[in-house]
This record gives C-alpha cells, structure tokens and sequence, in this order.
C-alpha cells in the first residue's frame, strides 16, 4: 500500500475500534463556516469530536492547528466539544502489507494529543500514548466522559512552537536580512533581543530568530487578548496573507 493508502487504513482501523462504544464515521465531510472539512473521523456521543492524524512528529501542530482553526473554533456552529491530534507510528508509513500494518498498530506507540473547547481552561494539550487499542480505549474514555480537568503536557507544548517556529523560519526563507530587520520592529529589535551586530550572524540564523521572536509575540497578543477578555481583534489565520499583515495587530 501508499503512504497515502496505509493512513487512510490505519483511520479505519482506529474508526472500527471505536464504533464498538460510540458513533464514529471516516472520512465524512462536515459544513463549516469556511467552507466543507473532511476530519479523519468523527465520533459522536452527546457532542461531536474529530480525529486528524499524521505520520511524523514534526507534523502533528499541524494536526493541532486544524483542530483548533476549522472546528473548535466554530463549536458552537459545528457542536464539537473537542478534538484528538493523533501521531501513528511512523514505521506504518512504509510500503508493507495490511496484515503487517494490523499486527504492528498492536505493537507500536500512537499519540494522542487532547484539546478541548478555547474557553475551557481545565484542560487542554494532555498527551498520552499507547498502541492502537489502548489509544481507543483512552479516546473512548474521553468521548463518553469527559474529565473536569487534565494537565497539560507542557514538555509537547514547547516542543510544538519549537517545531512551529522552524516551519516559520522556512516561510521566510525570501526574505534577506534588512527585510527581517524591517518585517519585526527595525535593527532595534536585533541589537536589543539578539544582542544583534550587523554582519555578525548569518541569515539563516536571522530567520530562525525572528520566527521565535514572531512566535513570542503571537503568544503574548494572545495571552493579553485573554487577560482583556478579548477587547482585542483576533487575529484570524484564514485573514493573513503575508507576515506583515501582523503588524496592525502588534
């Protein structure tokens, strides 16, 4: 089987494990604000909730941010009450039959990352891991009855902007060093935050910086949003079209 072919297995198999307690469909479409989503799967049992998969760790924020953009963000359009960023082992990504794939989903670790409504500080970013079947159990566990309160994984959570930060870095891989300069606040922000000489760092390391120090400052845009209960405009991804348009905002 693809790649592609093995995910898509993989779902169906994680699917078949879960409709043994609650509703769970693959692949189905749902209508959103912005336009039809196809999660994964989407299980139901007194509010819905969606599963986005991916293959490699560098890649499941990606899972996260579309769990958080196209469905927790409109829950109260969509009724979904929470969402699970799964990680399949990367070993199933392969080319390897369907009875080599099923016997290893029993062997091998998935994650699972848990998030939870925006406005529920309780929890949120709870990681757990486990093969196939106790990861079922565990998202079945969640589904049917949720915990009041789960703590968050903050060792993911910093290895998330980390990984967020240097898939920034590749966006602006256009830039050159004075655009960088200019894009974040001027040569100040450098020579006070980097202790920045002109000519002394190389511009990929002057890519990398600025994507921590753009990563910084949406977490504290987001955090005194918070703080104000939301007396600031939210900054919404599906609205920003170049690293600039951030600069009304900050």
């Amino acid at each position: 089987m693809s790649s592609r072919r093995i995910e898509d297995y993989i779902s169906v198999l994680l699917k078949e494990k879960l409709e043994k307690k609650v509703k769970a469909e693959a692949f189905t479409e749902l209508k959103t604000p912005v336009g039809f989503r196809k999660p994964d799967i989407l299980c139901s049992n007194g509010g819905k909730y969606v599963i986005e998969a991916k293959f490699h760790e560098g890649d499941l924020w990606k899972a996260v941010a579309k769990i958080q953009n196209d469905y927790l963000k409109y829950h109260q359009y969509l009724g979904i009450k929470g969402g699970f960023a799964v990680l399949y082992p990367e070993e199933l990504s392969k080319y390897l039959s369907r009875d080599v794939v099923l016997d290893l989903a029993e062997k091998l670790t998935f994650k699972v990352v848990m998030l939870y409504l925006p406005e529920d500080t309780r929890r949120n970013f709870h990681v757990v891991e486990g093969n196939i079947s106790e990861i079922s159990e565990i998202l079945i566990e969640q589904i049917i009855a949720p915990p009041e309160v789960v703590e968050p994984s903050v060792e993911y959570i910093i290895d998330t902007l980390r990984d967020i930060a240097n898939s920034i870095t590749i966006g602006l891989k256009h830039l050159s060093g004075s655009q960088l300069e200019d894009l974040f606040g001027g040569k100040e922000v450098f020579d006070n935050i980097l202790l920045y000489d002109e000519g002394k760092y190389p511009e990929e390391d002057l890519r990398l910086a600025s994507s921590y120090i753009l990563v910084n400052q949406l977490l504290f845009y987001h955090v005194l949003n918070k703080k104000l209960t939301g007396k600031l405009d939210e900054i919404n991804p599906d609205e920003i079209t170049r690293p600039s348009d951030l600069n009304d905002f900050f």
